[in-house]
Formats: structure tokens, C-alpha cells, sequence
């Protein structure tokens, strides 16, 4: 049974709402994941400068 634009929509918002919760965790674990992706961007830009 293919999916209307309706459900799309609802299971996008769904997914939405599940992704905020779980970056307002993440937000009050010490932003343990905004640390990490700075550390990857820092360290990718470092071995760029390097080359």
C-alpha cells in the first residue's frame, strides 16, 4: 500500500520530532556530540592543511 503525501508528511514530522528529542538530549550530556563533530572537523582540516 504506497503512501500518500498525508502519511509522508506525518511519519516526516514524526521523525522530526524524535530527531529534536534526541538532540536535546545529546544537548544536555555535556554536548557530547557537537565536541566530537568540531574534533572531526578540526582534525579533517588539519590533514588537509598538511597535503
Amino acid at each position: 500500500m504506497p503512501l500518500t503525501e498525508n502519511d509522508s508528511s506525518f511519519y516526516f514530522g514524526q521523525f522530526a520530532d524524535s530527531f529534536y528529542r534526541l538532540v536535546q538530549n545529546l544537548d544536555e550530556e555535556n554536548n557530547a556530540v557537537l565536541m566530537l563533530t568540531e574534533f572531526s572537523v578540526s582534525r579533517t582540516t588539519f590533514l588537509i592543511g598538511r597535503n
